[in-house]
């Protein structure tokens, strides 16, 4: 149970729809990071592990503390950024805001790091997901541009194919 004035990041999910082993090495994160909220390696492992569990309202809040920390991660900010997008799915009235939002954050990584390949492919799925296919495919086109070898590289060239 999380201590008084905790901000417990996995309170929101029902017991029964998690893992046990899962929801037990939420706990542990939990812990380590209410007793060192500066503790940025925890931090950014609890954020990550509710991302994997699809767990994006909390990972998105754990990414926020995590990035306040530690501003420079493009990685944090793409993962922060996809799961806004995530969330465009699950809730309609706020789709607009969540792709929007998703958008500006990733978009933010790539101030802090101009080559990462994958922010620049999410940026280009967001652009299809908003209807804006000639900036996806500029996307697209700047994913493979910055090294066509890569996995996410041959994606983006299928997308590339397909429009």
């Amino acid at each position: 149970m999380p201590s008084p004035g905790s901000t417990s990041v996995i309170g929101s999910a029902q017991p029964d729809q998690l893992d046990p082993n899962l929801r037990h090495e939420l706990e542990e994160l939990q812990k380590k990071v209410d007793a060192s909220p500066k503790d940025t390696a925890s931090l950014l492992r609890l954020a990550n592990t509710l991302y994997d569990a699809r767990l994006f309202p909390p990972a998105i809040a754990a990414y926020a503390r995590y990035l306040a920390l530690a501003p420079a991660n493009a990685n944090a900010r793409v993962d922060m950024g996809i799961a806004y997008f995530n969330l465009s799915f699950t809730d309609s009235l706020r789709r607009a805001e969540y792709l929007d939002t998703a958008k500006r954050t990733i978009e933010t990584a790539l101030k802090y790091s101009p080559r990462h390949q994958l922010a620049t492919f999410n940026l280009g799925v967001i652009s299809l997901h908003t209807g804006e296919n000639d900036l996806a495919i500029d996307w697209f086109r700047r994913c493979v541009a910055i090294d066509s070898t890569t996995e996410v590289a041959r994606r983006a060239q299928q997308f590339l194919s397909q429009h």
